[in-house]
């Protein structure tokens, strides 16, 4: 039981430009270009018959109700379980910690530098 609140498995949606039974292919095409604000390039590059990891790092309530969607605008997308990504306490913590450890080292000395001489040629 613990393991399962220790990290959630996190999952993708794929899209592999398949069409729903009964949809024709170019309605498809332009729902999904509606949907995602895409270009055509980006469409084309959707329905090439390559998987097309849609959206990823889901989770997996948020991932069907993408599929569904999609679903609905006539594309069959896969929700798959991402390999090796489990959204665990660390991985949550870690942003949170890295902007604390970020701004002391690197920013310190530049600016004190930049703004002596910006201040002493200034006076001159």
């Amino acid at each position: 039981k613990t393991e399962a609140h220790r990290g959630r498995m996190m999952f993708q949606l794929v899209f592999k430009g398949e069409c729903t039974p009964g949809t024709d292919p170019a309605t498809a095409r332009s729902n999904a270009r509606t949907l995602f604000k895409a270009t055509v390039d980006q469409i084309e590059r959707m329905f090439s018959g390559q998987p097309v990891v849609i959206r990823n790092k889901l989770e997996e309530v948020q991932a069907e109700k993408y599929r569904a969607v999609l679903q609905k605008h006539g594309m069959v997308a896969y929700v798959q379980p991402m390999e090796g990504a489990v959204a665990s306490a660390a991985e949550r913590a870690a942003p949170a910690a890295q902007p604390q450890a970020e701004p002391k080292p690197a920013p310190a000395t530049p600016p004190a530098g930049a703004a002596g001489t910006d201040a002493g040629s200034g006076s001159a």
